[in-house]
């Protein structure tokens, strides 16, 4: 096994090129964003092709529309509409976007105002961006981690959650997220579910890391809290896997996995390269990782 680099200059945070490295442009332009993006995600089940759609608008004036839809057949046509996220987004300088305003879960059938209890949200969230050098494509997440009430599972349809792993620079890597999900208009009220997590992760050897951690997790009403050391840290490393690339064929990306244990508990984290970054992705997917996870520019 090749030996991972140790020795990684700092860089800027966002604005990685998917092939060719970090874009030199950098910074937290919210003009980038500002237009639609889409994103799909297929999965062939028997005969029929699920199909999961998000379609995600920027607009100048710094809102945002997010529509979720999905079918069990592709050749369905309209998509069942699943979900929709509206409200505000603000972009710091270090690529972290902030966006709030309302969710409205639209799994069980919505035909009247009353239909509305329990299926609209308030939500507010930090979480990373990054583009590819052309700015065509975005990369927005983590939405949802694993056990997020509101993240399918491998059973369910849309699993769109994924995470970014940041090259903080100095061998060391860094996700996170923080999000609040609270049941109807109000934000202080009802909270359905609460995050805020950062996993550190600092490469120490060929094959060994280091790695901390801190976690707040609310759900259904039980909060978890936990923070620490990870234990038995340990890393492989592959610079040369192919995957499928937005547009047809393939591209070269590094591929790397974390195990560990923490809070007493195997786990292990899969990335692959995005530029300086990295993407995580599931067990068996690691082929359409990017395809699946990218927001294409249509507008």
């Amino acid at each position: 096994m090749r030996t991972w680099p140790i020795s990684l200059a700092l860089i800027v945070l966002l604005g990685c090129s998917l092939n060719t490295g970090c874009d030199d442009e950098g910074g937290g332009n919210a003009g980038d964003l500002i237009g639609t993006w889409l994103r799909v995600k297929t999965l062939q089940v028997v005969n029929n092709v699920r199909k999961d759609t998000w379609t995600l608008t920027f607009e100048k004036d710094g809102t945002f529309l997010l529509l979720y839809q999905h079918t069990d057949n592709e050749e369905e046509t309209p998509l069942a509409p699943m979900a929709s996220r509206q409200g505000l987004y603000s972009v710091d300088s270090n690529g972290v976007i902030t966006v709030e305003g309302d969710w409205l879960d639209m799994t069980s059938e919505v035909t009247a105002l009353g239909d509305l209890d329990g299926n609209f949200f308030t939500f507010t969230q930090e979480t990373m961006l990054l583009y590819d050098e052309a700015r065509d494509l975005l990369f927005f997440g983590p939405d949802f981690h694993n056990g997020s009430i509101y993240m399918q599972s491998p059973e369910g349809t849309s699993r769109d959650g994924y995470t970014l792993l940041k090259n903080m620079g100095n061998a060391v890597y860094r996700r996170e997220a923080h999000l609040v999900l609270s049941e109807g208009a109000d934000a202080t009220a009802n909270v359905v579910e609460q995050r805020d997590e950062v996993y550190e992760y600092q490469i120490s050897g060929a094959d060994t890391c280091e790695g901390t951690y801190s976690y707040t997790i609310t759900l259904n009403g039980t909060t978890n809290t936990s923070e620490g050391t990870m234990q038995g840290c340990t890393y492989t490393f592959d610079p040369n896997i192919m995957v499928e690339a937005p547009g047809g064929g393939q591209t070269p990306v590094e591929a790397v996995t974390f195990s560990y244990t923490m809070d007493s508990k195997a786990a292990s984290d899969s990335f692959i390269s995005l530029g300086e970054h990295y993407l995580s992705y599931y067990t068996g997917e690691q082929a359409k990782a990017i395809v699946e996870a990218a927001f294409v520019r249509i507008d």
